[in-house]
């Protein structure tokens, strides 16, 4: 078989790559095809209409995959065609909570999170806008956080969270106390 697993392709990490393929065999056989889409995955066997065949995978982190596409007919002749897949990093999306109020001296407890759909780790930092500086911000298995700061005095400070995974993809977000 002369198979054509179709053009290279991007997605997103956690998205899903979608593609097609097809191959020709003058024989009058019947097949088989198998795909290992280059991530580590176990090698899966594809579904053929009659010479057509359907990719679809979602991959967990960014990078470069080779896909790997081989049909096999029933006289053990092997036909095999690759394509790349490039998939972009998706930045995490923070969301820090919704303003609140204090009163001075007290202490501003709040939660918040963030998602992210690659197979990452974080980082985050908070800033209670208050002159404190930028400090560190532990972050739970979960993907949730804890927001504690005691404000010396009344005002508007608005307080910003950044949250930063392992590719520099880096998610905001802020509120008001």
């Amino acid at each position: 078989p002369a198979v054509s697993a179709g053009a290279d392709a991007t997605a997103n990490e956690g998205s899903a790559f979608a593609g097609s393929g097809s191959f020709t065999d003058p024989g009058a056989d019947t097949w088989t095809a198998t795909v290992d889409y280059g991530d580590g995955s176990l090698t899966q066997t594809l579904t053929l209409i009659g010479k057509t065949f359907a990719l679809n995978h979602t991959y967990a982190d960014n990078g470069t995959y080779t896909v790997t596409v081989t049909v096999t007919d029933d006289d053990s002749g092997v036909g095999i065609d690759t394509l790349v897949v490039t998939v972009s990093n998706v930045a995490p999306a923070v969301s820090a909570g919704a303003d609140a109020t204090a009163n001075e001296g007290s202490a501003f407890t709040g939660a918040g999170s963030f998602t992210d759909p690659g197979a990452d780790t974080w980082t985050a930092t908070v800033d209670y806008g208050d002159g404190s500086g930028v400090q560190p911000l532990a972050l739970a298995p979960d993907k949730t956080f804890a927001l504690s700061h005691t404000y010396a005095d009344n005002g508007a400070y608005t307080i910003t969270v950044t949250v930063t995974d392992d590719d520099s993809g880096v998610g905001i977000d802020t509120l008001v106390v």
